[in-house]
């Protein structure tokens, strides 16, 4: 699955070339938390890889590819979102609060075991140091429908992924 997330990383930084002008991000976030299903948690690292592009000052897209690892397995997911940012998205050296929505899928093997569904909230804060580099700070809710599948740790569905992130951005 390391392999997959490294392959991903390298995808992400070539395919954007073409709009290099554009108001894009590029961010690698670490953290983790613990999923929550019935009374029940255990913990969770997560790591994310993502492609953003604004849409205007305010609103923007994003794109994740995300690991996560759940008492020896490893799940991975993709999910697509969109961020509202409540000051402009590119202002330096201010704290930029955001609240994102998204959905994706999930699974410890996508080409043998039925993904799952993943709905996203969170929210967070975006600080750039200068035009191009800054730091990310994000609390995510991750709702997996498990729908049954053996493969989730906890008993239950809807189980809550609830994780705190932070990492680098780059901004192009």
């Amino acid at each position: 699955m390391l392999k997959i997330f490294l392959a991903a990383c390298c995808v992400l930084i070539v395919c954007p070339m073409t709009a290099w002008a554009q108001k894009n991000e590029l961010s690698l976030s670490a953290g983790g938390g613990g999923i929550v299903s019935n009374g029940e948690s255990v913990s969770a690292p997560a790591y994310t890889l993502a492609y953003t592009r604004s849409l205007t000052n305010h609103l923007a897209v994003e794109g994740a590819f995300d690991v996560f690892y759940i008492e020896g397995d490893d799940f991975a997911g993709a999910q697509v979102a969109a961020l509202y940012h409540f000051r402009p998205a590119n202002e330096t050296r201010r704290l930029i609060p955001y609240a994102t929505v998204g959905i994706g899928k999930t699974s410890t093997d996508f080409t043998e075991i039925e993904s799952q569904l993943v709905i996203r909230l969170g929210g967070g804060i975006k600080y750039y140091f200068g035009e191009h580099l800054g730091l990310r700070v994000e609390f995510r809710d991750e709702i997996i429908r498990t729908g049954g599948s053996p493969y989730y740790p906890l008993p239950g569905s809807p189980q809550h992924f609830l994780s705190l992130r932070a990492g680098v951005v780059f901004r192009f």
